[in-house]
């Protein structure tokens, strides 16, 4: 009978700490939730990356732009060569 109390209590203990240490852990990761979600925290990550996508599209125009230039002089270059035109003067 002393066996059973002595186990009893051990679980007793072990249960009770358990749940102590589970409670904290919740408590800790709520409030890491709250602080990164919270208004301030998400309007500073939405203007990062507006300010990043916005670099990135603005990055793809430029480029896409510069070889369609360079397409349009190439293409022209090959047309005043097959004309016999000559090159034109910039």
């Amino acid at each position: 009978m002393i066996k059973r109390l002595m186990w009893w209590a051990v679980g007793a203990v072990m249960g009770a700490a358990g749940s102590q240490w589970a409670q904290r852990r919740f408590k800790r990761r709520l409030a890491t939730l709250i602080e990164r979600y919270a208004p301030p925290a998400l309007v500073e990550r939405a203007k990062t990356n507006t300010k990043v996508r916005t670099l990135t599209v603005v990055d793809g125009v430029k480029s896409a732009i510069d070889t369609g230039k360079a397409a349009a002089d190439s293409r022209e270059q090959e047309l005043r060569t097959k004309l016999g035109t000559g090159s034109r003067a910039r």
